[in-house]
């Protein structure tokens, strides 16, 4: 142990990095730099569970991305012992500090890493700690969502799109057609936003209906990715390591947060299916944040914002790795988005194109006929027959 701490100290010292070590007991045996406060009793907990629920255990480290923005790593150095490294983001000023500390103060500081760099950090990391030699394609990615799935217990509340709702049964097909296509970007985005769609109740226990609702969840979800092309053993592999977990579990927010992840899981698979060419880390965030912000305006300058990069620089890289413009591909994805909403909402063809912020309704018709070959209204007569 005293090895371990010792190769943690030289590896603050030279990289900033704050690292934390835990026992298998939740007790922490140390810490860089030791003015920091402990991590929360919650997060430690969870942590070790995404590690004993992964496939290969302590063999691969899991890279834990909170709320979209930080990355920490969380590593099993030991059988005993499990090592907590980071956290970092690309630009971490402005940025709300994670709620990962029992308390907090402004001694405390997140390094300012793309995560490309922190990737190569730990891999290094892991090799002067443990001698095992990591590639960067064996870390485990996993999001801990901000907001959870809405437990239909609570009180619900008017819907996060200004304007537009549906109903269950669209919502369903809208999270299993991710899936299917491994639409990665699309699943993150509509998790993001709140569906507080009202499920009937299926036992007197929260818990134990959670859980229902969690079965009745991976049933729809592996088979949409086994349709998407994912291979049944793979999927069958990755629903049960979340079975496993959510059987262990009694936390409502716990059990959504495993339904959340096992739904990435399985769409990140299916995804890798189809990718050629690996799109950047900037093309991707603008791409993710064009699918979490169809129903606000949108620009070049407010898209190279969000991806920390100039007009012009975004608009070569975009086009040079998707082979369209930015602003194309926020047509695209609102045409598909309006296809959506006119084959299961109940809008107007005409609150659609105001949501969708289209600048009249002559001009989305225009548009959705181009795409699709028929205007709104062809084509929601289509889905009817």
């Amino acid at each position: 142990m005293e090895e371990l701490k010792l190769t943690c100290a030289k590896f603050f010292a030279f990289s900033n990095l704050s690292i934390y070590c835990y026992t298998g007991k939740g007790e922490v045996l140390f810490r860089f730099p030791d003015y920091y406060s402990d991590l929360t009793e919650d997060f430690v907990r969870d942590c070790m569970e995404k590690i004993e629920a992964s496939e290969d255990k302590q063999e691969k480290p899991l890279i834990l991305t909170i709320n979209k923005n930080f990355h920490l790593a969380v590593i099993g150095a030991r059988k005993d012992s499990i090592l907590f490294v980071g956290p970092v983001a690309q630009n971490p000023d402005g940025l709300d500090f994670p709620s990962i500390y029992k308390t907090y103060s402004n001694r405390q500081k997140c390094m300012k890493m793309s995560y490309e760099k922190f990737i190569n950090a730990i891999t290094l990391f892991i090799q002067l700690c443990t001698g095992r030699t990591i590639e960067a394609t064996e870390f485990i990615s996993m999001d801990s969502p901000s907001i959870m799935i809405q437990d239909s217990f609570e009180d619900s509340v008017p819907n996060a799109n200004p304007g537009i709702s549906y109903p269950g049964e669209a919502l369903e097909q809208r999270l299993m057609t991710f899936i299917e296509k491994g639409n990665v970007e699309g699943l993150t985005a509509q998790f993001a936003l709140p569906s507080y769609v009202t499920i009937k109740t299926m036992s007197s226990d929260p818990v134990r209906h959670q859980k229902y609702l969690f079965i009745t969840f991976m049933t729809m979800a592996v088979r949409a990715a086994i349709k998407g092309g994912l291979d049944d053993e793979k999927a069958f592999e990755i629903v049960g390591i979340y079975c496993l977990r959510m059987d262990k579990c009694f936390d409502i927010k716990e059990i959504a947060s495993l339904i959340y992840n096992m739904a990435l899981s399985l769409c990140r698979e299916v995804c890798k299916l189809g990718i050629k060419p690996s799109l950047s880390l900037e093309v991707r965030k603008c791409r993710t944040f064009i699918a979490s912000h169809l129903y606000s305006p949108l620009d070049l300058a407010r898209l190279a914002k969000a991806a920390n990069m100039s007009t012009r620089t975004l608009s070569n890289r975009f086009r040079q790795e998707t082979g369209t413009t930015p602003m194309a591909y926020v047509q695209s994805a609102r045409i598909e988005e309006a296809k959506f909403l006119l084959h299961y909402s109940r809008h107007s063809i005409l609150e659609i194109s105001n949501a969708l912020h289209f600048s009249s309704q002559s001009h989305f018709t225009s548009v959705f006929r181009h795409t699709t070959g028929m205007t709104p209204k062809q084509f929601q007569e289509s889905k009817k027959a």
